[in-house]
């Protein structure tokens, strides 16, 4: 058997939602892009993330909307008013060359945070395992996991599976607030290096 509910676990197994802290986020679309942004945004069609430590990620859709999120801290998020006109900021100033943006859709979710911020295995009991603290990363290493438990399943001896299997361990008590501090800090000094190197980045 295998639990793969992130942050939604609730009640599965003892203990088991103690080893990762959640993190709300605020996931919003934009109208269909036409042809000519396209071109020059993304146009290999791949998910893009920039380097500052407060990442924008953007990615289209089926519908080629420009799908993108935000971390849920305090008006970020709690607001939504100012969390689009926040996000349509900073998506305009990376991509200057998207000269309109409507978010059409909004949601928000939770991610299953934890120190490694990669995925990791949980060895429950004899035949029962569990897939947890993705960490906001699911999309890539999502799939990169689904072959690891694919081969558990099948059989691969744990030793040789590319993820270790670990004892069930609660995260560090620091977890409950360390992801929301960083966050605020990352923010701070992106927006002084940029500022540092003559860009005039968006107040948020």
């Amino acid at each position: 058997m295998i639990c793969g509910t992130g942050a939604y676990t609730t009640g599965f197994w003892p203990g088991l939602e103690k080893t990762f802290s959640t993190l709300g986020v605020a996931v919003m679309a934009t109208q269909p892009i036409g042809d000519n942004p396209r071109r020059v945004i993304a146009p290999s069609n791949t998910t893009v993330v920039d380097s500052r430590a407060d990442a924008m990620i953007y990615k289209y859709n089926k519908e080629g909307r420009l799908v993108t999120s935000a971390f849920i801290e305090g008006r970020r998020g709690g607001d939504i008013a100012f969390t689009k006109a926040m996000m349509r900021d900073k998506l305009t100033w990376v991509l200057p060359q998207l000269t309109e943006v409507d978010w059409q859709y909004y949601w928000v979710g939770a991610l299953d945070m934890q120190p490694r911020t990669i995925p990791r295995l949980f060895d429950l009991a004899p035949g029962v395992i569990a897939s947890l603290g993705y960490s906001g990363r699911g999309v890539p290493t999502g799939t990169m996991m689904g072959t690891v438990l694919a081969e558990w399943a099948m059989g691969t001896r744990p030793e040789d599976l590319a993820v270790p299997l670990e004892p069930l361990r609660a995260a560090p008590l620091y977890m409950s607030f360390a992801p929301r501090l960083f966050l605020a800090w990352s923010r701070i000094r992106d927006q002084r290096l940029a500022r540092a190197g003559g860009a005039n980045p968006p107040p948020f």
